[in-house]
């Protein structure tokens, strides 16, 4: 009884976990070497059929056959979710079964990115500047103060030797004061226009 149960093969085993080689946001590339490439591997073949499982849900992800002539096998786990941790491993299956559990390999899925919105530059209205330019400020001309005086005298006479009487008449015409309150002009100017005669008194 004994000598039968020591001749029973001893499931196989990946003695490594598996490569994570490429890291998408709904996908993971997994590979891994042939059972019997490391002296870690374990249990006895042949080897039927590798299958990779996600150790959140114990459940098959991927199943792969053995090939004679394959050393290395490479599987793509998809629908995943963004942003996510997840575990896989490896059961290798032989004539009798799955092996143990090879150790597991820790897998991040990429975050969604959100695409980048086109960026536009704010516009800058310029108002046109008004240059505004007051003309020059002119002090109205103040006219000229004009001023006018006549003076008249009269006085009767006799002229000698005639008897006649006469009028002499002196009169001050015209004497004209004027001034101008403008800037930077010179003052006054004044006129004045005597006239004198002797006229015969009627």
């Amino acid at each position: 009884m004994s000598s039968l149960l020591a001749t029973l093969p001893t499931p196989p085993r990946l003695g490594r976990p598996p490569r994570a080689d490429a890291i998408d946001t709904m996908s993971v590339t997994l590979s891994w070497d042939a059972w019997g490439t490391y002296p870690e591997d374990e249990g006895d073949g042949p080897v039927i059929a590798y299958n990779v499982y996600d150790l959140e849900s114990l459940s098959v992800v991927a199943s792969l056959a053995m090939s004679s002539t394959q050393t290395v096998y490479t599987a793509i786990i998809s629908s995943l979710t963004p942003d996510t941790l997840y575990r896989f491993y490896i059961k290798v299956e032989g004539p009798n079964g799955e092996g143990p559990p090879s150790s597991f390999v820790e897998v991040t899925t990429l975050p969604l990115t959100t695409q980048p919105q086109p960026t536009t530059k704010p516009t800058t209205t310029q108002s046109p500047s008004t240059s505004t330019t007051n003309p020059p400020t002119t002090k109205p001309s103040t006219p000229p103060n004009v001023q006018t005086t006549m003076k008249t005298t009269t006085s009767a006479v006799m002229v000698p030797d005639t008897n006649t009487p006469v009028v002499d008449m002196t009169t001050s015409a015209g004497e004209m004061s004027t001034s101008f309150d403008g800037d930077g002009i010179p003052g006054g100017i004044t006129t004045k226009a005597m006239t004198q005669g002797m006229y015969p008194l009627l």
